[in-house]
Formats: C-alpha cells, structure tokens, sequence
C-alpha cells in the first residue's frame, strides 16, 4: 500500500472534506478497477439554493437534472429518504447490501462485512479486487 501514505499525506492538507472524499475514492476506485464516472451535485443543482431543502426533494432534483432513473443508496438512508416521493418522480430507488461481500482474512476475530475500504486494501492488497462486487438490491 506503498501509494496509500503519499495519498493520505496529500489529502491531510486539504481543508474541505468533499475535495478529499472525491480524491480518495477516485483513487480508490482506479486501484480497485471500478470503472464509473463522477460528478459534482453543482453540475446538475445551484447548491445555495437546494442546500437547506429536503433531502428527497434535493436527491430528486439532481436525479432528474441528470437524466436519472435509478437512484442507488446504502440502508442508512432508509430512515430519512422517502422512497413514495422517488416513485412519484419517476425513480427507482435501489439499496445496497454489503452482506453479499465475500469475507477475506482480518487480522482481528471473526469477519466484519460493514468496515471501509481501507480495512480490505491493508487486509489482502493487491488481491481487493477478488473480494469486491455484490448487486444491489431492489
């Protein structure tokens, strides 16, 4: 994980944490070769004027400002996240389950599926790839 620490140092003198979340999962997807794209709310929504509203009515908004019809999140969401409303606007909302991650050696007890990213690249490196991959669900 020899590219990691460089990262991080980098990172580490960044003040907006949006700017560091997108570099590292940029970073993170190119070592785990997930190809996806990314883009920035503000290239879909004035964020000054969205900024206070609901989060639906604001999730909405992009996914339509995008062309959007799916709309994928983690099941933290579901406490706050009005899946009729998303329905009505036309999108499909779909939820990720981690449990469908193969385990892979931790260093510490048994297998935890709910931990971050770092846990798995410091756990088998090179191999992450061989670990990652389940289907959300609807």
């Amino acid at each position: 994980m020899q590219w990691l620490e460089p990262l991080y140092e980098e990172v580490g003198r960044e003040e907006r944490l949006t700017v560091i979340n997108e570099r590292l999962l940029r970073e993170f997807c190119s070592f785990l070769q997930i190809g996806t794209s990314f883009s920035r709310t503000s290239r879909y929504i004035d964020d000054e004027e969205w900024g206070n509203s609901d989060r639906t009515d604001r999730i909405i908004a992009i996914c339509k400002a995008a062309g959007a019809t799916h709309y994928l999140s983690g099941p933290a969401a579901r406490v706050y996240l009005d899946e009729a409303a998303m329905a009505k606007a036309g999108i499909a909302v779909e939820w990720m389950d981690y449990s469908g991650y193969s385990a892979y050696p931790q260093l510490w007890g048994e297998f935890l599926p709910n931990v971050s990213t770092i846990d798995l690249l410091f756990s088998v490196g090179a191999e992450a790839t061989d670990y990652i991959g389940p289907k959300p669900h609807r």
